[in-house]
């Protein structure tokens, strides 16, 4: 066989098989998870595809292999999507849609596109060119980030305006406070223009022994956290715990506090995640402290 048939040969092949790089400085995360795969991420036709365990698993998704038919089908909550190596279609609780990129083997790794099996879940995928990363938030993410949004709008229709600080602020009156707290003094409920978070501000007394502050908050990149601080009556002298809330559930990042006032504070902290959400049910701005990511 000559060299211009063998040249024109590879370039036909080359032209005909799919454009597929490489992705290893590529980062998939998760609800700010960075996935980790035993075979590299790939770029099919501008699309990523990814080992189909590792993405149905973050999602919290099931998934099953069926080796004589090629086929991957993944079942969360009540949505069921099935997939079968080389062909461009998804099913999604039977409903064919189309796909830009057929599931593959790569390395004996079954290899699917994030994108789809992201949004068949309900999930939101964005990309970020700076970083090179494809960005996932899972339903309850978006629900989260959502309700943080329309806090922050029902904060500036309600609020009362501080141009000294860029602070929207609610303050409750002593009457509601009475109606759904024992240690409450009062409740602040704010929207910082300068940071763009959200927060709750409550200040009491325990057991008269020590007078506290406690802010819940909503970071900008929707993190949302907690900082008490409690002052002994008399001394003055201060003890402060922070944390941040994960899956709806509060992990402690630091503290001062002693033995017996961290338990203390361990129970007044969820008094207050109690009041915060009787108060917020009880206003007009249509978000509760669970929607905000405090507590399940």
């Amino acid at each position: 066989m000559n060299k211009r048939i063998i040249a024109a040969i590879t370039a036909f092949l080359t032209a005909a098989a799919p454009i597929t790089a490489l992705a290893d400085d590529i980062n998939v995360t998760v609800d700010g998870k960075t996935l980790e795969f035993d075979v590299p991420a790939q770029i099919v036709e501008d699309r990523t595809v990814v080992p189909m365990r590792a993405i149905f698993e973050a999602l919290g998704a099931s998934v099953e292999w069926d080796g004589e038919t090629k086929t991957v089908t993944s079942v969360k909550d009540d949505t069921e999507i099935k997939m079968t190596i080389g062909e461009n279609v998804i099913y999604v609780n039977g409903t064919p849609i189309a796909l830009d990129v057929a599931p593959m083997i790569s390395e004996d790794r079954t290899l699917v596109p994030a994108r789809a099996v992201a949004e068949s879940f309900g999930a939101d995928v964005d990309w970020d060119q700076d970083t090179r990363t494809v960005i996932i938030k899972s339903v309850v993410e978006t629900v989260k980030n959502t309700a943080v949004e329309l806090f922050k709008e029902a904060i500036k229709k309600t609020g009362k305006y501080s141009e000294d600080d860029g602070i929207y602020k609610i303050e409750f009156d002593s009457i509601v406070l009475a109606l759904v707290s024992k240690h409450f003094n009062s409740v602040t409920i704010g929207y910082d223009t300068t940071d763009e978070s959200v927060f709750i501000d409550s200040s009491g007394a325990v057991r008269d022994a020590y007078d506290f502050d406690l802010t819940f908050s909503v970071a900008s990149d929707g993190t949302p956290g907690i900082k008490a601080e409690f002052t002994e009556s008399g001394t003055g002298k201060s003890s402060v715990l922070e944390g941040m809330y994960k899956d709806g559930k509060l992990v402690i990042t630091d503290s001062s506090l002693t033995d017996g006032l961290y338990d203390q504070a361990i129970n007044f902290i969820e008094d207050a995640r109690k009041t915060i959400s009787a108060l917020l049910s009880l206003s007009n701005l249509d978000v509760s402290a669970e929607d905000l990511g405090f507590g399940i």
